[in-house]
Formats: structure tokens, C-alpha cells, sequence
């Protein structure tokens, strides 16, 4: 008995859908671990309350400079390879957090220019994330957009306590590593 081809596209498309939605909802989960630690690691170097709050504004800062022309721009990418191009340039920015640090060079300012550029890319990947899944069962099964929407609140709302709970019990370094 032959294998029908809308057959194999389904399995195929679901199998798509689930390697997404697990990649980017780990990768969303670490980032916020880092987004969550980088304010406390400058208040840890510098114990300034102004700088914490200077480091949370360069994070927020990008969203204001390029969240409209950003998006505008992701629609004329191939939003696979943008993703996998961002993130993967994410992960360089962060680790260059543990390399500078390793050579005693880290500052303040290094920081600053690490939380813009990972906020800046973050803005990429987030465009393309979410104009890649723009309606419910877009991978072939009804209900696979409410997944994607599942993921998105688990991404939002329940990250923050859980990098919280990880920089308190790991420390900075170890979710910077898994990041």
C-alpha cells in the first residue's frame, strides 16, 4: 500500500511545527534569563541603583528606535533563515559577556552595548516569529496556533519569575552559559 503524499506533508509539517515551537520557546525562556540577570550584574559591579535603571532602559531603547522599520523590513526576509541568523547572533553578543569577563576586561559600558545589540536582534527574531505563525492551524492542524499562542504566554508572563529563580539559585554565569 502506497503513502499518500498529504500524508507525508502533514507529518512532515507537524513535525515542522513542533521543532519550532520547542526551539523558541527555549530560546525565549534563556534570553529572559539573560534579559532578567544583565540589570543585576551591573548592580553587582557597580551597586548604583541609576545604572541598573540605565541598563533597563538601553534594553527598551531599541523597541523605540527600530520595533516599526524592523518589522516593515523582516517582511521582505526569509523569516527561517532571519531567525536562525538572529538568534545565532544573540548567542555570540551574550557569550562575549563571559569572554571579556574572562580576560578582566568587562565594564559597564561593554554591558550597555550588549543588552542594545541583544534587545536590537531580539526585535528581528521576535518580527519574524511572529509573522511566521500569523493564523491558528497555519502548520496543518487545527489548534496548532493556539500552541504557538500558548507558548507566547508561557514566554511572556511566565518567564520573568522563573529567570528570577534561576539567577538566585545558579548565579549569573551558569544561565548565561545555557543561554
Amino acid at each position: 500500500m502506497a503513502i499518500r503524499s498529504s500524508t507525508v506533508i502533514k507529518s512532515r509539517t507537524r513535525n515542522d511545527f513542533w521543532k519550532f515551537w520547542t526551539g523558541q520557546t527555549i530560546s525565549t525562556l534563556e534570553s529572559s534569563f539573560t534579559s532578567f540577570a544583565l540589570p543585576l550584574l551591573i548592580f553587582n559591579l557597580t551597586g548604583s541603583s541609576l545604572n541598573l535603571a540605565s541598563t533597563v532602559t538601553v534594553i527598551v531603547l531599541p523597541y523605540l528606535l527600530f520595533g516599526l522599520v524592523v518589522g516593515a523590513w523582516v517582511d521582505r526576509m526569509n523569516r527561517k533563515r532571519l531567525m536562525v541568523a538572529t538568534d545565532l547572533a544573540r548567542a555570540l553578543v551574550i557569550a562575549s559577556i563571559s569572554l571579556v569577563s574572562f580576560v578582566g576586561l568587562i565594564s559597564v559600558w561593554w554591558i550597555y552595548a550588549v543588552a542594545f545589540l541583544n534587545s536590537a536582534l531580539a526585535i528581528c527574531f521576535d518580527a519574524a516569529n511572529f509573522a511566521a505563525i500569523p493564523q491558528p492551524g497555519l502548520f496543518g492542524r487545527p489548534g496548532e496556533g493556539q500552541w504557538a499562542g500558548a507558548g507566547r504566554l508561557l514566554n511572556s508572563e511566565g518567564r520573568r519569575p522563573a529567570a528570577g529563580r534561576s539567577v538566585h539559585y545558579r548565579g549569573f554565569a551558569p544561565n548565561v552559559a545555557a543561554n
